[in-house]
């Protein structure tokens, strides 16, 4: 199956670190370092960004790698 079009995340948020947010740049390089993000990874970068928010987890979506790391970790720490 072929990758849909993604936006380019990595743009994305170095654009915004370097206007907005310059301060918080170097905590989120080693995300930004990484080959390909992921759906997780973006979380991540929002969280890093502008903190933990209450929002609807309704309509959210993951990618099939970010379902796999999800689903390793609840077992690794015995969720279920």
């Amino acid at each position: 199956m072929e990758d849909a079009i993604r936006p380019n995340y990595r743009r994305l948020y170095m654009d915004m670190l370097d206007w907005k947010y310059p301060e918080k740049k170097e905590a989120c390089a080693k995300v930004l370092k990484k080959s390909k993000l992921e759906a997780l990874d973006v979380i991540t970068l929002n969280t890093m960004i502008f903190g933990e928010r209450k929002s609807n987890q309704k309509h959210k979506s993951y990618d099939q790698n970010s379902i796999l790391e999800i689903l390793a970790y609840q077992k690794k720490k015995s969720m279920q």
